[in-house]
C-alpha cells in the first residue's frame, strides 16, 4: 500500500474530527489533549495527526518486515541503504552479503530495527491518541475548530451535556490495541543469543570435513616476468599476461576437458604450449607421491588436443615420481624421475634419455628426497633444480644403504599383511649420505661436487639447501653458480659454500656457529643475490630495552663474495626486536629485497621491503594497510624479476588471492575470492576470537588465542563454560596466529560452547631467543610448565571457565606435526589432573629415542651427551598420574612419522601399572589419519562430552 497517501485520502474524504472545543468537552478531546496537546496549537493539527499516523504505519510495517520476515543476508545491494547495516562485507556475488561475526551482526541489526519499531510506536501512542477522531465524524460539515487550551481542572471536571459512550469505547479499544503492540515489541526486543536467525546454525562435525569447506588453491605458476598460469575453482586453466598494468587472460584448457581428465595437478611449460597433467596419484609420504602423467598440447597453439604419455616406454601406465619442465624461457624440454632415476627429454615427442642408473628403492634415490630429507630438511620431495640458463641440472643423490629400516604392516583382505620398509634414521643411528651432482645438457656429462674441507672433516653432515644463483658473482665467476649449504649432525654449525661449474670442489664462503641454540633449515634457503652478494637469514643480537639484555633475533644479512669465494662478510640489513620469517623476492630494478616478517605483532604476517644498501631506515610495509580489511596474515609469490607478485591473504577473513604490482598501488587483479567457501559458511555461527597476553609467574609473557562460543561477551554474564586447551608447544612452533582456520576446535566452540585456547610461551617462535633458547637440550619441561601456568592464569584473570570441566588435547597443528600428542601427555604427568580433568593424545612421541635423528638431535643434541634430558621425555618412566583422570590415546597403525611403536610401548607401561584408559587405533592410517577424520572428530567429541557430563 502507498502508506504515505493515507493522510491525504483521509482529508479528501473529510474523515475529520467534528469537535468544537469551546462547545463540547468530550472525553475524546480530553484524551487527545493530554496525549498530544502541542499539536493543537496549530489549526492544522489534524494534518499533524494524520501525517504521524501514516508515518507510524509505514515505518512500522517496514521495520517489522526488516526485523523478522526478510532473511537479511540475502538482501540485494539496492535495499541496503540503511545506516545500521555497517558490519557487513560485500562479496562479489551481487546478491550475497557475508558476515564477519554472523550471530553478533544479525542480532545487532535486528535489535536496531526493533528499537526503531518501539520508538515509532511510542511516538504514535503520544500523538496517535488523536485517533479519537473516530469519536465523532461528519461528512456534511466542514471542519472549523477553534481550539482553546483547557486547564487541568477543566479537563478533569468539565461537564458535558452527554457522554458519547460509543466513541469512548472505540478510543479505548484503539489504545488497548496499540498498548498490546508495544508490549509484543518489548518482548521481541529481548535478544536471543542462541538463535539470532533461523538460518544461522552452529557448526557440525560434517561441516569441518565437507569438501566445500576447503579453500581453493589456484596453483599459480609464474612462467616469465609478466606471465603466469592458474587453475580456477571450476578447473579452467588460464594464461594471464601483464602489459602496462593491463591484464590479458587466455583460456588454455576449459573446465570440461580438465574435469574429464580427473587431474590432480597441472604443470605448464615455459612457452605455455604444453601442459603436463598428473592423475591416479598415490601418496607416498607427506609431500611425495607417484602419478601417471600426460602432456597435452594446448589447442590455442595447435588445431586440437593431443596427449603424450610420460615415461621411458611412453605406455601411459608408468608411475612418475617427479616431473619438471626446464624453466628457461622458450624451452619445452623436461626431466622426470621414474623408479628413482632421472630421465631427460629434449621435447615432448623426443625419446627419453636416462641420466642416472643407480636408483634402487630404499637404497639409492636420485633427485628425489628420502624420508628424512623430505620431512625434516627440505620440506619437499624435490631434489632436482634447473640452472637459470637452462643448460645444467643439479640434483642430490641420497644413499640410504647404511640406514636402518622401520617396518610397518599394512592390513588388507589377504591372509598375511604386507610389510613395508622405510629407511628411518633414529637418534644415534647412521644418517643417509647426500651428494650433490650437476648434469650438463650439452655434453651429457655429470660431475660430483665435493663439500668444503671443513665439512669433509665432519663425521656426518646434512645438505641443508641447494640453489642456483643467476650469472654468478662479478669477482668470482661469470657463469651460473651453485650454492650449497651444509650443516653438522647436531645442526649448530652451518657452512655456506659456492660451487663453480669449472671445478668439482665447493668453496666455503661463510660459516655460522650457534651457541646454546640450533639452526633452522628454512633460514638458510638462499634464493636471491645481486652481482656481489647473496642474502640469507642469520641470528642478530638485539638489546631488549626493558631488560637491558641482548637476545638473538632472525634478520636479513647480505654476504659478499670476493674473488676467491672465501671469507665472506655479513652485513645486516634489518634490525630490531622482531623476526624475519622468509625472504621472498628481489627487485633488480629498485635494488630492494622483499621479505615476510612477524610484524607489527608476532601473530601477524606482512610483506616488507628494505634496500640492499646499508641503511638505517625502517623497512617499508606493503600490506599493513590491508589489516583493516581482514588481511593481516599474508604470503606472497614474486615474479622472476620482482615487478609483480601474487598476494595470498590467508586471514583472519576468508582467504583471497590477488595480483599486485610494485609500481602501482592502484593495480590489483583478483584471482580467487573463495566465493563457494564464503557461501558454504555464510549460515554458520563462528566462534568469537580474542587475543590476550598473560604475565607468567616466571615473568615471561604468554600469548593466547581464544575461541569463545558465539555471542560470548566478556564479563557480560555469569555463565560458565567448559574449556579445552589445544596444545602443541614444540620448539620453534607457533599456534597464536591471525590465520583463517576452520577445524575441529571451531566445532567445539561453535556447537558445544566450549572455550578453546591456544598458548604460545617458552619454545614458541618469532619472539627471539628469549623464548626459543630455553628449550635447547631441555624439551618437555619448561614449555609444559608455561602451558599449565598460562591456562591457570587465564581462568583466574578472566573467569567464566567452569573449573570442573576442563580438558587438554594435542596432535598436529598447521605445518607442525609431531609434538602435540607428547605435550598433552606431559601435561598430565606434571598436572596430575588437578587443573585438567581429562586429556587426549593423538600420535604421541612417547620416547624421543624412537623419533628421527634430524628433528630430535637438532633440539636435544646427541643422546650420549644429554642422557638426563632424553630420559625426561620418556613417558613410560612415570604413568601413575594417568590413574587420576580420563585419558584417551589415539594412533594410526601405518604412521610413518611417529611410529606406532611409541603407542605400543606406552600401552605396555600403562597396563603394567593397572591404568584404565581409552584407546583407538586407526588401521592403515598415517600421521594425519586423513581417511578416518570424521570418526576421529566424533570420537573426541564424545570423549569431551563424557568428561564434562
Amino acid at each position: 500500500l502507498p502508506f504515505g497517501m493515507i493522510g491525504e485520502n483521509c482529508r479528501r474524504d473529510k474523515w475529520y474530527l467534528n469537535l468544537k472545543a469551546h462547545q463540547e468537552k468530550s472525553i475524546c478531546l480530553k484524551i487527545a489533549l493530554i496525549c498530544g496537546n502541542q499539536f493543537f496549537a496549530s489549526n492544522k493539527w489534524d494534518e499533524q495527526i494524520m501525517s504521524n499516523l501514516s508515518a507510524a504505519i509505514s515505518s512500522t510495517t517496514f521495520l517489522l518486515f526488516f526485523a523478522f520476515v526478510f532473511p537479511l543476508r540475502h538482501l540485494p545491494t539496492a535495499t541496503m541503504a540503511v545506516s545500521t547495516v555497517n558490519y557487513m562485507q560485500y562479496d562479489s556475488s551481487p546478491d550475497v552479503w557475508n558476515f564477519d561475526d554472523q550471530e553478533k551482526e544479525l542480532s545487532d541489526v535486528q535489535l536496531m530495527a526493533r528499537l526503531h519499531l518501539l520508538v515509532h510506536w511510542l511516538s504514535f501512542l503520544r500523538v496517535g491518541c488523536g485517533v479519537c477522531l473516530l469519536c465523532r465524524m461528519s461528512e456534511e460539515d466542514d471542519f472549523s475548530a477553534e481550539v482553546e487550551y483547557v486547564s487541568d481542572k477543566e479537563l478533569m471536571t468539565g461537564d458535558a451535556p452527554q457522554r458519547n459512550w460509543w466513541g469512548i469505547g472505540i478510543a479505548l479499544l484503539v489504545i488497548l490495541t496499540i498498548t498490546a503492540i508495544i508490549s509484543v515489541t518489548i518482548v521481541l526486543l529481548a535478544p536471543n543469543s542462541d538463535k539470532s536467525n533461523d538460518n544461522v546454525t552452529p557448526f557440525t562435525i560434517e561441516d569441518i570435513v565437507h569438501p566445500k569447506a576447503n579453500e581453493v588453491n589456484p596453483g599459480i605458476i609464474w612462467l616469465s616476468v609478466d606471465t603466469f598460469a592458474y587453475k580456477d575453482a571450476k578447473c579452467n586453466i588460464w594464461l594471464v599476461s601483464i602489459f602496462n598494468h593491463q591484464i590479458n587472460r587466455t583460456l588454455l584448457i576449459d573446465d570440461r576437458s580438465c574435469q574429464n581428465r580427473h587431474i590432480v595437478s597441472y604443470k605448464p611449460s615455459a612457452t605455455a604450449q604444453y601442459i603436463a597433467f598428473s592423475y591416479e596419484t598415490r601418496q607416498i609420504y607427506r609431500h611425495s607421491e607417484t602419478s601417471l602423467y600426460n602432456i597435452t598440447r594446448v589447442p590455442i597453439f595447435y588445431d586440437n588436443y593431443f596427449d603424450y604419455p610420460v615415461g621411458p616406454s611412453k605406455t601411459g601406465d608408468e608411475f612418475i615420481q617427479l616431473f619438471l619442465w626446464n624453466s628457461q624461457e622458450l624451452s619445452n624440454d623436461l626431466v622426470y624421475i621414474y623408479e628413482y632415476n632421472i630421465y631427460y627429454q629434449a621435447n615432448v615427442t623426443a625419446p627419453s634419455e636416462q641420466i642416472t642408473f643407480s636408483g634402487v628403492e630404499n637404497k639409492i634415490s636420485n633427485g628425489i628426497a628420502d624420508w628424512l630429507y623430505e620431512e625434516e630438511i627440505f620440506g619437499t620431495h624435490k631434489a632436482v633444480w634447473w640452472s637459470p640458463s637452462g643448460n645444467h641440472l643439479a640434483f642430490v643423490v641420497f644413499n640410504d644403504t647404511q640406514v636402518s629400516n622401520i617396518t610397518m604392516s599394512y592390513y588388507s583382505e589377504e591372509p598375511y599383511p604386507t610389510n613395508v620398509n622405510i629407511p628411518y634414521p633414529k637418534v644415534g643411528a647412521s644418517l643417509p649420505e647426500a651428494k650433490v651432482h650437476v648434469w650438463n645438457k650439452k655434453t651429457k656429462q655429470t660431475i660430483t661436487f665435493s663439500p668444503p674441507d671443513e665439512v669433509q672433516r665432519l663425521k656426518e653432515n646434512y645438505v641443508y639447501h641447494v640453489s642456483w644463483l643467476k650469472g654468478g658473482f662479478s669477482e668470482f665467476s661469470n657463469e651460473d653458480t651453485l650454492l650449497v649449504v651444509w650443516s653438522n649432525r647436531v645442526q649448530n654449525s652451518v657452512f655456506i659454500s659456492l660451487c663453480k661449474l669449472s671445478s668439482e670442489q665447493c668453496i666455503l664462503n661463510y660459516n655460522q656457529n650457534f651457541t646454546n641454540f640450533w639452526a633452522e633449515p628454512l633460514n638458510f634457503a638462499v634464493r636471491f643475490a645481486d652481482e656481489q652478494n647473496y642474502f640469507v637469514i642469520l641470528p642478530k643480537s638485539v638489546e631488549d630495552e626493558s631488560e637491558k639484555q641482548h637476545y638473538w633475533y632472525s634478520h636479513i644479512a647480505k654476504i659478499n663474495v670476493p674473488q676467491s669465494g672465501q671469507n665472506g662478510k655479513a652485513v645486516f640489513l634489518t634490525d630490531g626486536p622482531w623476526e624475519v620469517i622468509e625472504i621472498v623476492g628481489y627487485s633488480e630494478k629498485d635494488k630492494e629485497l622483499f621479505f615476510l616478517a612477524a610484524l607489527p605483532l608476532p601473530r601477524q604476517r606482512h610483506l616488507y621491503s628494505v634496500s640492499i644498501f646499508e641503511t638505517t631506515t625502517s623497512p617499508k610495509c606493503w600490506t599493513c594497510n590491508m589489516t583493516k580489511d581482514g588481511c593481516s596474515y599474508v604470503d606472497v609469490h614474486f615474479a622472476p624479476k620482482g615487478d609483480h607478485y601474487i598476494l595470498y591473504c590467508q586471514g583472519p577473513e576468508t582467504p583471497t588471492v590477488h595480483l599486485k604490482s610494485l609500481h602501482s598501488a592502484e593495480f590489483s587483479y583478483e584471482i580467487e575470492n573463495n566465493t563457494a567457501l564464503r557461501q558454504f559458511y555464510s549460515t554458520k555461527l563462528f566462534p568469537v576470537v580474542s587475543y590476550k597476553e598473560i604475565q607468567l609467574p616466571n615473568q615471561q609473557k604468554a600469548l593466547l588465542k581464544i575461541l569463545y562460543p558465539p555471542g560470548f561477551e566478556e564479563n557480560a554474564n555469569k555463565e560458565f563454560y567448559p574449556a579445552v586447551l589445544r596444545v602443541y608447544a614444540g620448539p620453534n612452533s607457533q599456534q597464536v596466529v591471525e590465520k583463517w582456520s576452520v577445524s575441529f576446535d571451531t566445532y567445539l566452540a561453535s556447537a558445544q560452547k566450549y572455550i578453546v585456547l591456544y598458548i604460545d610461551a617458552r619454545g614458541s617462535a618469532y619472539r627471539g631467543s628469549k623464548y626459543t633458547a630455553p628449550l635447547y637440550k631441555n624439551i618437555g619441561q619448561l614449555e609444559i610448565e608455561d602451558q599449565i601456568d598460562a591456562f591457570k592464569a587465564f581462568c583466574s584473570q578472566y573467569g567464566q571457565v567452569d573449573l570442573q570441566r576442563t580438558a587438554v588435547w594435542g596432535w598436529v597443528i598447521f605445518c607442525f606435526k609431531s609434538y602435540g600428542g607428547f605435550a598433552a601427555a606431559r601435561i598430565v604427568q606434571m598436572d596430575e589432573f588437578q587443573i585438567f580433568k581429562c586429556a587426549s593424545s593423538v600420535a604421541p612421541v612417547t620416547d624421543f629415542r624412537f623419533y628421527d635423528a634430524a628433528y630430535t638431535e637438532r633440539y636435544l643434541g646427541l643422546y650420549e651427551d644429554n642422557v638426563v634430558s632424553y630420559e625426561k621425555t620418556n613417558l613410560m618412566k612415570n604413568v601413575t598420574a594417568f590413574k587420576l583422570g580420563k585419558y584417551l590415546l589415539i594412533h594410526g597403525s601405518f604412521d610413518d612419522n611417529v611410529h606406532y611403536q611409541n603407542t605400543a610401548a606406552f600401552i605396555s607401561a600403562l597396563t603394567a601399572n593397572n591404568v584404565n584408559f581409552q584407546l583407538m587405533v586407526y588401521t592403515n592410517e598415517n600421521h594425519s589419519i586423513g581417511n578416518r577424520r570424521m570418526h576421529l572428530n566424533t570420537l573426541l567429541d564424545r570423549f569431551f562430552k563424557s568428561c564434562f557430563a
